[in-house]
């Protein structure tokens, strides 16, 4: 996982979640085999537990005289895992991080502490944009769609939904489905990546480009699915 600016990435102020421990989360969604009513993992393991798949790193870039922050993120897929669920648990709980995180509440200053011990979330009024491959869309797939709805729905959030290209197979650009940003095949077209802007920032576009099987620009995106 990587950001890179063209602008000047404010270094020292950068905020790690990387060791960040998913049993300090509140209500953290600890995966439970059906079969037995047993946690899935031990104490001595659960305890140990990163929450980030990757990283939850909030990176300040400064645009002017402004900083802008950056909230990045990329939760697992919520499937390759068995019938406790622990995948789709982990995203639940990956996306939540940014929901306190935003909400700031002065309860966090115990529990949400960073990779150098600094405390608390995102100070209000501070203008931030929400990225990367969430790996959940709000209304379809295999995941719990509670966390990214309730992210989507923050009242700090402005989830300005994209359009795609003219050229997205299906036509009409102001159809809901031409948000989607991932292709798998059987399993259809999801939102499951995003540059998602706080309300206090301007939005003045936004889109998806899906060009479509016909067109030369579909190698420029022929080695992802996304």
């Amino acid at each position: 996982m990587a950001v890179m600016s063209r602008v000047t990435i404010e270094r020292d102020a950068i905020r790690s979640f990387q060791h960040f421990r998913w049993a300090e989360m509140p209500d953290a969604k600890r995966p439970i085999d059906p079969k037995t009513a047993i946690p899935y993992y031990p104490d001595t393991i659960w305890s140990r537990l990163r929450l980030s798949s990757k990283n939850h790193v909030d990176v300040p870039v400064r645009i002017g005289r402004d900083i802008l922050h950056l909230l990045v993120s990329h939760p697992t897929p919520p499937v390759f895992d068995g019938p406790e669920d622990r995948n789709g648990a982990l995203i639940h709980d990956e996306i939540m991080f940014w929901i306190h995180y935003l909400d700031n509440d002065p309860s966090a200053l115990r529990w949400l502490i960073d990779d150098d011990r600094r405390k608390g979330g995102l100070a209000t009024g501070k203008p931030f944009v929400l990225m990367g491959d969430l790996n959940a869309d709000p209304d379809e797939g295999s995941g719990r769609r509670e966390a990214i709805r309730r992210l989507l729905d923050h009242d700090r959030v402005n989830d300005v939904r994209p359009r795609a290209s003219a050229s997205e197979p299906g036509g009409d650009v102001d159809e809901p489905r031409n948000s989607k940003t991932a292709d798998f095949g059987r399993n259809g077209l999801m939102r499951v990546d995003y540059v998602v802007p706080g309300k206090n920032l301007v939005t003045v576009d936004s889109g998806v480009f899906w060009p479509s099987p016909d067109d030369p620009r579909r190698q420029w995106i022929s080695a992802s699915d996304h």
